[in-house]
């Protein structure tokens, strides 16, 4: 997300993306330092400083710690 965004249009643009048959949309709150991944437009899962997000499908042996995502 960038600083400007509001969260209806990132809701709006998350249907936008299912619309068109994407299988995931991630949303990265640098602000709250966590990541959200939608598998549905109204199913998600949060992913916070010390979670380690495991890629599944076309992403299979992926793996990215939030912590390292935020590091400074």
């Amino acid at each position: 997300m960038s600083p400007g965004d509001r969260w209806q249009n990132v809701q709006q643009k998350i249907e936008e993306y299912f619309a068109v048959e994407v299988h995931q949309v991630w949303v990265v709150e640098p602000d709250n330092q966590r990541v959200l991944i939608y598998d549905s437009p109204i199913s998600f899962h949060k992913f916070e400083a010390g979670d380690v997000i495991k890629g599944e499908g076309v992403l299979e042996g992926f793996a990215l710690n939030v912590t390292e995502l935020f590091a400074r």
